[in-house]
């Protein structure tokens, strides 16, 4: 593969790229223990090397779009479902690792993209929110999932309303 991909223009690089992302994302999601249990920390960091791997290749693809819109302000829209799910996938489940998940929720922010229904920015605020409130109530979601399986939590409620100062 390393022999082919030196012969590829830009768009194969980006196109490959995503593909390598996709068969991370795969892997991840199919994996048995993954599958067990999907909210468990413990077994989601096993997968540092496969979150920091797509980030990084979300940061090649984007900077490498960034450099066809040089000089522009506007969205990058496409239909295809490139980077901004697995980018989110890391940014809310990545989140022993703080700093890849800060970088995964910055990428996020400033790849101002549309994916289909996918908002680059949106998300960003979604996924920074979201480890606002894990932090500052180190939140241990696996534990409550536990719980009761199948239905939400019953602190976030409390959580959301304090935030919104009900």
């Amino acid at each position: 593969m390393e022999q082919s991909e030196d012969k590829l223009d830009v768009r194969g690089r980006r196109a490959a790229d995503v593909m390598r992302i996709c068969h991370l994302v795969a892997s991840i999601a199919l994996n048995s223990d993954y599958q067990k249990d999907i909210n468990n920390d413990e077994i989601l960091n096993n997968y540092l090397k496969e979150f920091s791997e797509i980030v990084r290749l979300a940061t090649s693809i984007v900077d490498s779009s960034a450099d066809e819109s040089l000089g522009s302000d506007a969205l990058r829209f496409t239909l295809d479902s490139c980077v901004l799910g697995p980018l989110y996938f890391v940014a809310m489940r990545c989140r022993q690792h703080k700093i890849l998940r800060r970088k995964a929720i910055s990428l996020l922010r400033l790849s101002r993209r549309l994916e289909g229904l996918w908002d680059s920015c949106l998300l960003a605020e979604i996924a920074e929110r979201v480890m606002e409130i894990e932090e500052t109530h180190e939140v241990n979601y696996s534990i409550m999932w536990h719980l009761r399986p199948g239905v939400v939590p019953q602190l976030l409620p409390e959580l959301i309303a304090s935030e919104l100062g009900l």
